[in-house]
């Protein structure tokens, strides 16, 4: 049995101007192949994963996106080659054996993300709390905080090594611009029980 490798793109929509923001990939325990496709996962359907159980550990796991910059939108789309006779606008992986793709044999997958932040006292935060599910092509999710090391401005509020916030003076400890030094996606592939012909060939 061979193994396929879905192809993904990340599009990073910010609500504002981030000239500073960086995303980066961190394979951590993950992989970006090698995944069965003759199986499904347990359970196999987006809405046993709008919960608040971590799925990291699971095979699907991909690896975590670290992300620095202003609260934004993250898109995930495929850009891979497109299957064949479904209706479900999901991610699929699809036959390839010889460098041409065969869309009619494919398995359904979508996405499961948890975000995560780094305080700048460098203790991780679950401040979702719950996973977003990205169940469809071209779907996203919104992150609604920041991340990063600088430094906020005499005046406004700040953020402190323990997320607590304050007006920065220019010497008290809310000086930080963002409650975390940097965000983690996890992302994890949850395979369907959805597919089409035979996906052990390639």
């Amino acid at each position: 049995m061979k193994q396929s490798t879905p192809i993904l793109i990340l599009l990073l929509l910010c609500c504002s101007a981030v000239f500073s923001a960086s995303l980066t990939y961190d394979r951590a325990t993950g992989n970006l192949d090698g995944f069965a496709v003759n199986i499904a996962d347990s359970p196999n359907y987006p809405g046993g994963y709008t919960n608040a159980t971590e799925v990291w550990s699971k095979s699907g796991f991909i690896g975590r996106l670290l992300y620095l910059g202003e609260p934004c939108t993250f898109t995930f789309s495929n850009i891979g080659p497109v299957a064949s006779y479904t209706s479900n606008n999901r991610f699929y992986f699809t036959l390839n054996n010889d460098g041409t793709p065969n869309t009619g044999v494919w398995r359904e997958f979508f996405l499961v993300t948890r975000a995560k932040g780094i305080t700048h006292g460098g203790s991780q935060h679950d401040f979702s709390s719950i996973n977003s599910v990205i169940a469809n092509n071209s779907g996203s999710f919104i992150l609604n905080v920041g991340a990063g090391t600088e430094l906020a401005s005499v005046g406004e509020v700040g953020y402190d090594t323990n997320r607590n916030s304050g007006v920065y003076t220019g010497t008290n400890a809310f000086r930080y611009k963002y409650p975390y030094s940097a965000i983690w996606i996890d992302v994890t592939l949850i395979r369907t029980t959805s597919a089409r012909s035979s996906t052990t060939r390639g």
